[in-house]
């Protein structure tokens, strides 16, 4: 039997930075206000890493892997991914000296890798007196990365033929190196290759763009209590093949004017979720709570099923003004 798999743009992205952020809304006339928030970027670190085609086959003799990716790292001038060569460590072929030796990484010192700027568009609109618009399109700006490890990937093929040769007896011939754990650590060796990275550059840089979102709503109050809402919330957020589209429905109250709460059921690109949001917001500062997805089913050791996916978030700002 053939089973044949080909996977292309598998992306991983992760980032950590802080904003330093001043914003400003304004009332144009009686039912437009607009308002937008200055972003400047601070860059802790980022890691990118993609696989732009692995192609997997497997038969009843044997399987192969051909893999074809690349990566980017930013943390600080403390980061050092050394190469095999440069560790010490062995390698079977000339090609194989620049790889990345992970188990040899090290990092020195704390620094910031990345300074970026970003700005938040948003406005709002009463058409009736009861029904509100509103739009918004945040993340629009970049981050430059410095002192940043660059690798890629060239036509990996690995090719795994079955274990051969088990030895179960220590009296065995050549048992060392052919009991089976030994042979695990040696697919697992070959198999860190296939998706290893020859490092390009060890303190280059490169510029991210933010990934923007677009945000499109509409809030009624209901006639029989003002104080409780509904509204729609369309969503776009722009991030190359980790793109998504959002249509979410909520129901909100605010029953003081230092409390309110919603509750939301949304359908995605990656399905549908219900969420919450609980917000404490008296003079001078403001709280939060909630999250639009969470799991509701699990096993009997608690691992969920069903949908698999969750959030939280939360925040604490301070305000300021009338």
């Amino acid at each position: 039997m053939d089973t044949h798999y080909n996977f292309s743009d598998i992306r991983l992205d992760a980032n950590a930075m802080a904003e330093i952020a001043l914003g400003h809304s304004h009332k144009i006339t009686d039912k437009l206000q607009v308002g937008a928030k200055f972003k400047v970027l601070l860059g802790v670190a980022n890691a990118t890493a993609s696989i732009d085609n692995m192609d997997v086959r497997m038969t009843e003799n044997e399987w192969t892997i051909n893999a074809k990716g690349s990566m980017k790292m930013a943390a600080g001038k403390g980061l050092y991914l050394p190469t095999k060569a440069e560790a010490g460590a062995s390698y079977d072929k000339p090609s194989e000296a620049d790889l990345i030796e992970w188990g040899d990484l090290e990092y020195n010192s704390f620094g910031l890798s990345g300074f970026g700027l970003g700005v938040d568009l948003g406005a709002t609109y009463q058409l009736l007196p009861d029904l509100q618009l509103s739009a918004a399109l945040n993340d629009l700006g970049f981050v430059n990365w410095n002192h940043a490890v660059t690798g890629a990937t060239s036509e990996t093929s690995w090719k795994f033929q079955g274990f051969q040769n088990i030895a179960v007896d220590s009296d065995a011939p050549n048992y060392e190196e052919n009991k089976l754990d030994e042979q695990l650590d040696r697919l697992w060796d070959d198999l860190q290759d296939v998706v290893n990275f020859h490092r390009e550059s060890q303190d280059g840089s490169y510029t991210r763009a933010l990934h923007a979102t677009l945000h499109l709503g509409a809030e009624y109050k209901m006639p029989f209590y003002k104080n409780l809402t509904g509204a729609f919330l369309f969503s776009s957020h722009f991030a190359g093949v980790s793109s998504w589209t959002e249509g979410r429905f909520y129901a909100n109250v605010k029953p003081t004017k230092w409390f309110d709460a919603t509750i939301n059921y949304g359908a995605s690109t990656y399905g549908s979720s219900f969420g919450w949001m609980i917000n404490f917001h008296p003079k001078g500062f403001n709280f939060f709570i909630g999250s639009d997805h969470q799991f509701f089913k699990v096993t009997p050791q608690y691992v969920p099923v069903g949908k698999a996916t969750a959030n939280i978030n939360f925040g604490f700002n301070v305000t300021f003004g009338s």
